[in-house]
């Protein structure tokens, strides 16, 4: 399960970080 929510949360920091920058 660490795996996962690893990869989750990496992708909603990568997807956060992309909101940002385009603002």
């Amino acid at each position: 399960m660490s795996e996962l929510y690893s990869m989750w949360w990496s992708e909603l920091t990568k997807r956060m970080f992309s909101g940002f920058r385009s603002v």
